[in-house]
């Protein structure tokens, strides 16, 4: 006998019902206790589920605490350590390489800077000297003959001093006595008759003005100073295109007149009184000169 409803309690309380009215109901009551239970099924099944899987980890949580993780031997297992010291010492290499790159490198920079420094500073020093050289141009325009000029002139002056200072101006022949006396010309007195002829002049000119004296033989020779056995001639210089200094080869014997730091000529001043007092002496006293 089946369990007792509520449907069937109400059939048997009420006999007079109609059977046809609570069929309706007892269709409804049932989907919905079969719906509950459908999804209570479901509930557990799912719940059934999640337990195996939980299950499942649990079970291989225990298994690796049972049973640690070890490196398998063989081909197939992890890196030896002969393995890794080769390999440490590939990366060593390859950082020594990419090192000596690296130092090359710097190299072929610094060598790069290094040339173009010299570019820049060759261009720019031919730009100065084109400064220079249009400066100078508009200087020589604007001055005209510059110290320069001038000092090139007073070289070619002092050089044609010093070719007519060895020209021989007494145009004479000298003897062997005075070739093997002296190697070089000298129109020079002694000194005792640059020392007669100092005090002949200052004699004459503390007198002014000199009288004419006639000159007759003795009286003559007393009053001549004394002369040496070579006595100082009067020079003539006779000029030829021949006789020129400049068309002449200098003579090897004869001596060069010193210079100063300018490059002018110094000629003694003793020498160049004494060869005046010399001139003047004999143009005073004719007899001298025969």
């Amino acid at each position: 006998m089946g369990p007792v409803t509520r449907s069937r309690r109400l059939d048997v309380g009420h006999h007079d019902s109609d059977p046809e009215s609570d069929a309706p109901a007892t269709v409804n009551e049932i989907e919905v206790h079969l719906n509950k239970a459908v999804r209570g099924a479901r509930a557990l099944q799912e719940e059934l589920e999640e337990l195996k899987r939980q299950n499942t980890e649990l079970k291989q949580r225990l298994e690796h605490v049972e049973h640690p993780d070890q490196p398998k031997r063989g081909r197939k297992g992890g890196p030896t350590f002969v393995a890794l010291q080769g390999t440490i010492r590939e990366l060593n290499s390859r950082i020594r390489d990419l090192e000596k790159a690296r130092r090359k490198d710097k190299k072929k920079i610094d060598k790069a800077r290094r040339d173009r420094l010299q570019l820049l500073l060759y261009l720019r020093m031919r730009e100065a000297k084109a400064d220079a050289s249009e400066l100078q141009d508009d200087a020589e325009l604007d001055v005209g003959d510059t110290a320069h000029t001038m000092r090139k002139q007073w070289d070619a002056l002092l050089e044609i001093a010093k070719a007519w200072a060895k020209v021989d101006l007494l145009r004479q022949e000298d003897t062997s006595e005075e070739e093997a006396e002296e190697q070089f010309i000298d129109d020079e007195p002694p000194d005792a008759d640059v020392s007669s002829v100092r005090s002949v002049l200052t004699g004459r000119s503390a007198t002014s003005p000199e009288p004419e004296v006639q000159h007759n033989g003795a009286d003559d020779k007393d009053d001549e100073p004394p002369t040496s056995s070579n006595p100082a001639k009067k020079r003539r210089i006779a000029f030829s295109p021949e006789s020129s200094p400049l068309s002449q080869p200098p003579s090897p014997n004869t001596e060069e007149v010193p210079q100063n730091e300018a490059g002018m000529s110094q000629i003694p001043i003793e020498t160049i009184s004494n060869q005046t007092a010399a001139e003047q002496v004999v143009a005073g006293n004719p007899a001298a000169v025969n």
